[in-house]
This record gives structure tokens, C-alpha cells and sequence, in this order.
């Protein structure tokens, strides 16, 4: 069997360079909810976000605090799709919890405060209706926190981490009065303050970060922030080496130099290529020549398995201002762009501010625009050759 295993999520053999990020998550249970804190994990595409949110769970275990986990996109940044997963999740996790005493006499406040779902425990049954119209979406989930805390810390549980996945897509909207974000930050901090013991990880690409500061400029305070960034070196050499240690296959100096050059130190580009070898060289020791001729099908595969649905995101003017960065630099300043394109501003601010809900390009800083996917200018400077 392919000891490689490229794919949305999907956790390798063996996982290099972490170590860090898991002793980070691992302080902050042992200090809540005494002392509250929450983490953002971010980093571009394929540098193992879900893989790491999903190895906390064992670490919430080890503690004794449950974990909800979801994976969010865009439509969740409307209010009502929003609160409707908060509240269903923890809903969720509350139907599974043992609880040594009455719910009848916690239930009751908790099940008027979540709505929109219906819950059965032993002969205790409740129809829940729709939040109000005129309650504040941050006063809803100020409520729902600290009613549900009641029951969690009556269960004998440490307390409750939301694991969500791709929260970059949760963006406030004021032009359309929608405030998801900010509602759900400003409840969980005050909810904190009164001791109710959550902790919120959230992943995702870049912009994540400057989404919480617009939403709330004191969730700079609130947070931890990890960046996943790409393996060094060394690292990405024992990714492979580690990987093929139980296989009677190996690679050799000058192939593992390779893929350290040509992956990058990203994790799925390691996982990609290790795979595609394996499955496309059937020999026991392979070599750098080995992979040479396999190499244009090895690049053909990795566009169209990887890049080409994220490309073909952008429109066909969008796309000439994706070249027109890859051929200036993987980071490009805003006005060298302009210069090289020749568009006004107002054009140009639109386009990359489309660039940017796509989840295509990020601003690392002030008037610099760089991709969410790593090696997107090798990939863009590939089709512009073809």
C-alpha cells in the first residue's frame, strides 16, 4: 500500500515540524477557563490546517473537554445560517452528554434561549421556536453560551472547544447588515469573562486574522495566532524518510534534494509527490533520472488534481491579473501590478478585491497582494509557456 496519502484533510503518516503548535493548543486547555484564550491557526492552502485542528481533539480528550467541529464556507456569514450552526452544535454536543441530575431544572432557561431544534431527554421533551426578531444576534449567543455552561459544568467536563474549520469565510457585511462575526467574538469574550469555560479554534487562509481585527479590534487580545508556514529542510527530508521507513522503497540523496526544492516544504506537495512516484515508478530504489521522466505527467497531474479548480475561480480578466503577479513576484506590491497592467485604480481595486473573496489572493501587508496557494506563480508561469 501507497504510504503517501495526498488529500483535502487527510492526515499523513507521519507529520513533521508541529510540535510547537500542539504544546501551544495543549497551555492554553490546562490555563481556561481560570485564564480564557483562543487560537487562530492560519497559513495557505496545503499547509495542514485541517490535519492539526483535527489531531487537538486527542489533546481536548486527554483534558476532559468535548470539541465541536465544523467546517464552515461562505453562505454561513448570513446571521440565520450562522447562529443555526452554533446553536445546533452545541445542542449536539449537549443531547450526548451523561448528566447526573434533573434537566428540568437547568433545561428549561437552556432550551429557551436555543431555538429552532427540538431535543428528547428520558421524559423530558421540548418544541424550541425561532429567536426573536428583535433580540441582537451577540446578545443570542451571549445567552446561549452561559445557559449552556450551566449544563457543561454540571456534567463534570472541563469545558467545550469549537474546532472550525475555514473561518475565513465568516465575514461581517455591513453594507448587508450582517454581523456573524463580530456578534460571535463580542458573546465568547463576555461569556469568558463570566467564566464559562469555551475555547475557539479557528483555522484558515491568511486574511483570517484581519477579518477578527475589523470584526472586533480587541480580538488581537483574545487570540493566540499560529501561522503554518512550509517545512524547513530538514523537515521535509524526514517527511519522506519517515514516511517510506516501513516500505522496502527508498529515494536517493539526489531525488530527496529534488523534492525538497520542488514540494517546497509544503505538506500536501509532499504527500502529492511521494504518492505519484510511488504509483508511477514500481522499483525499489528510485532515483532523481527515475522521476525526470515522469516529471511532465507529474506536473500535469498536480494542475489539474490541484491548481486548475482554483484558477479557473477567476474570471478571464481576473486571470491576467493573476499572471501579471506571478511574473513579478510570488508577493507583489499593489502599485507595480497597476503599472504593469495599465488599469485605473477603480478598476484594479476591483478586481483584486474579487481575487480576494475567492480566496485567491491575501494582503500580507499595507498595498501587497500575495497567493493563498503556495507555488501558484510556478503554476501560472507553466500555463503561460503552454
Amino acid at each position: 500500500m501507497n504510504p503517501f496519502r495526498p488529500g483535502a484533510g487527510l492526515e499523513p503518516r507521519y507529520i513533521a515540524g508541529r510540535e510547537n503548535e500542539y504544546q501551544v493548543f495543549e497551555r492554553l486547555i490546562k490555563s481556561a477557563p481560570e485564564i480564557p484564550g483562543n487560537l487562530i491557526i492560519s497559513g495557505l492552502r496545503g499547509t495542514g490546517k485541517t490535519v492539526l485542528l483535527n489531531n487537538l481533539k486527542g489533546i481536548c480528550d486527554d483534558y476532559n473537554w468535548i470539541h465541536i467541529s465544523r467546517e464552515y464556507n461562505e453562505r454561513f456569514s448570513n446571521e440565520a445560517e450562522f447562529s443555526q450552526a452554533v446553536a445546533t452544535d452545541i445542542l449536539t454536543k449537549i443531547k450526548g452528554l451523561s448528566i447526573a441530575f434533573d434537566l428540568k431544572e437547568i433545561g428549561g432557561r437552556f432550551f429557551e434561549v436555543i431555538r429552532d431544534s427540538s431535543f428528547t431527554y428520558k421524559d423530558f421533551s421540548v418544541k424550541l421556536g425561532k429567536m426573536s426578531e428583535k433580540q441582537l444576534l451577540e446578545d443570542y449567543f451571549l445567552e446561549l453560551l452561559n445557559e449552556s455552561a450551566q449544563i457543561i459544568k454540571s456534567a463534570d467536563i472541563g469545558g467545550v472547544v469549537f474546532l472550525y474549520d475555514e473561518f475565513h469565510t465568516i465575514v461581517d457585511q455591513k453594507s448587508k447588515r450582517q454581523f456573524p462575526l463580530s456578534s460571535f467574538i463580542g458573546a465568547l469574550s463576555q461569556a469568558q469573562r463570566d467564566g464559562a469555560p469555551f475555547v475557539l479554534v479557528a483555522t484558515g487562509l491568511p486574511q483570517i486574522q484581519t477579518n477578527f481585527i475589523k470584526a472586533k479590534s480587541y480580538s488581537e487580545r483574545m487570540f493566540r495566532v499560529v501561522k503554518l508556514a512550509n517545512l524547513s529542510a530538514e523537515e521535509t527530508k524526514k517527511a519522506f524518510s519517515e514516511t517510506l521507513k516501513e516500505s522496502k522503497i527508498s529515494f536517493d540523496n539526489k531525488l530527496i534534494d529534488y523534492l525538497v526544492e520542488n514540494t517546497g516544504g509544503y505538506p500536501y506537495f509532499i504527500q502529492f509527490y511521494g504518492y505519484f512516484i510511488l504509483e508511477n515508478i514500481p522499483k525499489e530504489n528510485i532515483t532523481l533520472d527515475d522521476v525526470k521522466e515522469i516529471e511532465p505527467l507529474l506536473l500535469q497531474e498536480l494542475d489539474a488534481s490541484f491548481f486548475d479548480a482554483r484558477y479557473n475561480k477567476a474570471s478571464d480578466s481576473e486571470k491576467i491579473v493573476l499572471h501579471t503577479i506571478a511574473n513579478l513576484a510570488d508577493e507583489a506590491d499593489y502599485s507595480d501590478i497597476r503599472k504593469a497592467l495599465k488599469y485605473s485604480h477603480e478598476t484594479l481595486v476591483k478586481m483584486v478585491s474579487r481575487l480576494e473573496e475567492k480566496g485567491l489572493l491575501f494582503r500580507p501587508s499595507r498595498g501587497r497582494f500575495r497567493f493563498t496557494v503556495p507555488l501558484f506563480n510556478n503554476y501560472l508561469i507553466r500555463k503561460d509557456k503552454q
